[in-house]
């Protein structure tokens, strides 16, 4: 029998000894075979003066030399294999730990460790050669809880040259989840020797990894084609280990998260799982991508978002700078000369992610969306400014429904604290043009709104009707801002920006008397009927000298209403819609200098 025969056969056995020990199912064999490993290391421990040339297991290590010098792809594979499933049992051991140290030492030798070099580096479709290395590697870098990490990176022109893992790492094999949980392709293998270091190095060395285009880009690329458990390791290793690290620079986690690895992330949106794949409780690839954005595209320290203005854009970058406020001098340009200055966004990735994104179409997307809005005000106006193919004539289909609840979320969004202001409201307002969109996003306008309202299906008309609640409210809501910040420091521009801001809106939205035929069309009735007076009493509250154009006699509906109310003795959901909506009508009343209290209305 020849001698690579003879090492084959003697790895085969040793490799099925170590399998007894770490997958048994006689635990009651363990403790016998692991003191037979234990005398059989003991006997292999290296005699010599001095410690760092001392070699551990070497017969195994000879075999190694053997197999590379002789080209005898088989037995090196084997041997490192072999190296591979020591460590792990080794690791299994608290009582083993001291010899698992001896092998790693013997490992990163310069003269040992250049073996791995050569292996990780082999032709592209030697899988079985690259991957027992990588795994090797890989249970080197975490024995111990990463006690010979560092040491492992010291050495990492054999154990991490960035070419070689980038070039690894981009190695796919097209095959099912559950083959690549049997067999693991070079990628997975690779990714996860990565993940190692990323759990157990420093700070500094994990931005050094990290600052390598070709490992980064090679991760993202292909993220969406991984297997589910591949996934879920990434994402958690990233945030758990790098975005949550606060030792880690800013602009390390900024490199990771190009425009390009976002839209990769998002790829996983459309992951479709294989049936059983996933265990009880395990979150799909979709759900993960969708929590991992909405965490690094929400908060500056994640590297994505710059610091938000608020309503502010880019050009208003200080607080303290100052501006001559114009309309105080006698001249009403003031709230003018702000709007030319809008400047371009200081997020520009998410302004471009975003624009990728279909939030009509997908809940995931919306939502995501919707979150990167709230986090960075601005992004809205600049968001509806470009995405102006979109045409909203009123369709009962499910493209329209999804982009009107995407409609009616962003509006919904709270107005950010001081306008965005940092610590107290700035001495001008936000530019008219920037808080528009948040009021009415451009795709709402009068003849869109108008033709929702006249729609024949109820659904198209209720959506009308709650946007419109939601829009006065928006505006209201800016509006005390503006007045709050108008006590603060007095300025005619926030009173110029208060009524331009209530103009526009008044132009875009349809005529109270749209609303008033609304209420009038048969078939009105509980949350709907009250939801049309409810959205009149707004048109009073917030845009009255719009609502005050149409002459309208307050006091028959109201006395109407009354007695509505009166003739509903027991208390049922119908008399509660009753009595909002005669609340409505009084708050209407006394907005409306044409009521008269103490006089009989006429029929």
């Amino acid at each position: 029998m020849c001698p690579q025969t003879l090492i084959s056969l003697g790895l085969s056995l040793f490799k099925r000894f170590l399998d007894s020990i770490l997958y048994t199912t006689d635990a009651d064999d363990v403790p016998r075979k692991r003191a037979i490993l234990r005398e059989y290391l003991d006997s292999q421990k290296g005699r010599g003066s001095d410690e760092k040339d001392r070699v551990f297991l070497q017969n195994l290590i000879q075999a190694w030399d053997f197999a590379a010098e002789t080209n005898f792809e088989a037995v090196l594979a084997q041997v490192t294999a072999a190296l591979a499933l020591l460590f792990k049992v080794l690791a299994s051991h608290s009582e083993l730990t001291e010899y698992g140290t001896l092998l790693a030492k013997t490992i990163l030798q310069p003269s040992v460790a250049r073996r791995l070099v050569r292996s990780t580096s082999a032709a592209p479709n030697q899988d079985n050669i690259i991957s027992p290395a990588l795994r090797l590697l890989t249970e080197l870098t975490r024995f111990n809880e990463g006690a010979h990490a560092r040491a492992v990176y010291a050495k990492r022109d054999f154990t991490l040259e960035p070419k070689i893992l980038g070039r690894n790492i981009g190695l796919r094999r097209e095959q099912s989840a559950a083959d690549h949980k049997k067999r693991p392709s070079v990628r997975t293998t690779a990714i996860r020797y990565l993940l190692e270091h990323l759990r157990y190095q420093d700070e500094r060395t994990k931005s050094e990894i990290l600052s390598n285009v070709n490992i980064v880009r090679g991760i993202f690329d292909h993220l969406s084609a991984d297997p589910p458990f591949l996934i879920f390791e990434v994402l958690d290793v990233f945030v758990s280990h790098v975005f949550q690290d606060k030792a880690m620079p800013r602009s390390t986690k900024s490199r990771i998260l190009s425009g390009k690895a976002l839209s990769r992330i998002a790829g996983l949106y459309h992951y479709e799982v294989e049936e059983g794949v996933l265990l009880e409780g395990q979150k799909a690839p979709d759900q993960l991508a969708h929590d991992f954005l909405r965490m690094v595209c929400t908060d500056p320290a994640y590297g994505v978002m710059l610091p938000t203005n608020g309503f502010y854009p880019n050009t208003f970058d200080d607080d303290d700078g100052h501006l001559d406020d114009t309309a105080d001098h006698g001249l009403d340009l003031g709230l003018d000369t702000l709007d030319t200055k809008t400047g371009r966004t200081r997020n520009i990735i998410l302004s471009e992610f975003i624009q990728s994104q279909r939030p009509y179409a997908n809940t995931l997307h919306q939502e995501l969306v919707v979150d990167i809005f709230k986090a960075c005000p601005e992004l809205v106006a600049d968001y509806f400014t470009k995405r102006k193919d979109f045409s909203y004539d009123p369709k009962l289909t499910s493209t329209w429904i999804g982009y009107s609840a995407f409609l009616y979320q962003t509006i919904q969004l709270p107005v950010p604290r001081y306008l965005g202001g940092k610590r107290n409201y700035r001495d001008h307002p936000p530019p008219v043009s920037m808080l528009m969109p948040s009021i009415m996003p451009q795709p709402l306008n009068q003849q869109v709104l108008t033709k929702c309202l006249n729609h024949s299906s109820d659904l198209i008309q209720l959506f009308a009707i709650r946007v419109l609640i939601a829009i006065l409210q928006k505006l209201q809501r800016i509006v005390h801002a503006l007045n709050d910040a108008n006590r603060a420091k007095p300025s005619k521009l926030w009173e110029q920006a208060s009524k331009r801001l209530i103009a526009e809106t008044s132009r875009r939205c349809p005529p109270i008397r749209t609303i008033f035929l609304a209420l009038k069309k048969p078939g009105v009735k509980d949350t709907k009927r009250e939801s049309i007076t409810r959205l009149l009493r707004l048109y009073f509250e917030v845009t009255p000298h719009a609502a005050l154009q149409e002459k309208f006699d307050v006091s028959l509906p109201l006395c109407n209403a009354l007695a509505e109310v009166e003739k509903l003795i027991t208390s049922t959901e119908e008399k509660a819609f009753r009595i909002m909506e005669l609340e409505h009508w009084i708050q209407m009343a006394r907005h409306s200098p044409a009521m008269r209290w103490w006089q009989k209305p006429s029929k």
